[in-house]
């Protein structure tokens, strides 16, 4: 650091080396990131659909995700799948 005046009060003022600049912004580039983070997980909990979502596939089996388990859950039959969601969400 060197040394510099303030021209009115005439106190001394550090000025910041290269390598204290340069880590400097590299906090401020790893804060920046972990506040994105934390919006995109922010986000997704309070938008995002927490609902199953169920899709029927093309060679007739259930595909099913829970949002809440981050599974995938597949069956055969439109009864396989009510008798699941009845036991996992109603009972």
């Amino acid at each position: 650091m060197t040394d510099m005046k303030m021209p009115s009060t005439g106190q001394s003022l550090k000025t910041p080396s290269a390598e204290q600049a340069a880590n400097t912004k590299l906090l401020v580039n790893l804060m920046n990131q972990v506040f994105q983070r934390v919006a995109e997980a922010t986000h997704s909990v309070l938008f995002e659909s927490q609902s199953l979502q169920v899709t029927q596939l093309g060679n007739g089996t259930w595909d099913v995700y829970d949002p809440q388990s981050r599974q995938h859950f597949f069956f055969e039959s439109k009864y396989e799948l009510s008798v699941w969601i009845e036991k996992r969400y109603l009972s």
